[in-house]
């Protein structure tokens, strides 16, 4: 092989991990990971390009109110809410930016202190492209 040829393979890779890298980003959206869960208590933002999604509790055992807010406009939002690994109902499927509580007697019946809530979901916009946002947050 040349040098020529050598420099053009390493050249092709290291553009086809760039590009795969910018593509695990895009797909990203607003979310945290587990190391980073924080207290949903008294409140908690995640944001990034995105835009911005909330929780707030007031105290242990109190309700939870959430809601989606992204920087630009979409023609549709699902939205579904877990604690811990279980699905809560009060999730939305609607055309405009989501925002919602869910009652301290279900906060209370699926959950205990230190239990995860979790909203994810993803937006759809003209062209039927998804971003997928997600935040997750400790109950108080």
């Amino acid at each position: 092989m040349t040098i020529l040829t050598i420099t053009v393979l390493l050249y092709v890779r290291l553009l086809t991990v760039t590009l795969a890298i910018a593509a695990i980003s895009a797909c990203a959206g607003v979310g945290n990971t587990a190391e980073t869960t924080h207290s949903c208590s008294p409140s908690y933002v995640d944001e990034d390009e995105f835009g911005r999604v909330s929780a707030q509790q007031a105290g242990p055992g109190a309700l939870i109110q959430w809601g989606v807010y992204p920087k630009r406009s979409y023609q549709r939002y699902t939205v579904r809410l877990y604690i811990d690994s279980r699905k809560l109902s009060g999730g939305r499927d609607q055309d405009y930016e989501p925002r919602g509580t869910v009652d301290a007697d279900v906060v209370m019946a699926k959950g205990k202190t230190g239990s995860v809530f979790r909203l994810e979901g993803e937006t759809h916009d003209a062209r039927g492209q998804k971003h997928k946002f997600v935040l997750r947050c400790r109950l108080a």
